[in-house]
């Protein structure tokens, strides 16, 4: 594996994400649960379900972008290609808006195990697209180190063409005289 980063982030990011779905998953069936208790306002749980939905939906695309990205590793196929890059990206996106989401869920009257989870993803989900980033940052190092290699080595081609040229003139020149 070529990038270990981007191996580790996408290992956390599935964990993660898998975890929160699991989560998601069963607050759904406890909320459709609780609406068939009499006496319980059906308004609030139906928003709530509602909004546990999106939240559902949000997170399975981070959670398919991050098996995405171990597959990708696996597999070793380079996560820089043009592709690559719009997927590391959406990854990168999406592990910072769950964390963001989790963040305001920590304030929405959760219990002290629901803090506590949330914080604790929050935290993995921006470690793990930190070190998306990290591994991004480096692949785009060396594609520009790459590049100039390249630049000059053509630069320096084209001058000892240019050296050549004029010598093998100046050869000309005496073999005239």
């Amino acid at each position: 594996m070529k990038n270990k980063n981007t191996y580790l982030a996408s290992l956390v990011g599935t964990v993660v994400n898998g975890a929160h779905t699991v989560a998601l998953i069963y607050l759904i069936v406890h909320l459709f649960l609780s609406l068939s208790i009499a006496g319980v306002d059906k308004t609030k749980l139906g928003v709530q379900i509602a909004l546990y939905f999106a939240m559902l939906i949000v997170v399975g695309v981070a959670l398919s972008l991050s098996i995405v990205c171990v597959v990708y590793e696996l597999r070793e196929k380079p996560l820089t290609s043009e592709e690559g890059k719009r997927i590391v990206l959406s990854t990168v996106f999406f592990d910072f808006f769950v964390a963001f989401l989790f963040f305001i869920n920590i304030f929405t009257g959760q219990t002290a195990m629901g803090v506590v989870f949330y914080i604790i993803c929050c935290l993995l989900l921006v470690l793990s697209g930190g070190l998306y980033l990290i591994d991004y940052n480096n692949n785009i190092k060396m594609e520009r180190d790459s590049k100039n290699k390249i630049d000059n080595t053509a630069s320096m081609d084209d001058s000892f063409k240019k050296i050549e040229e004029i010598v093998f003139e100046d050869k000309k020149n005496d073999n005239d005289k």
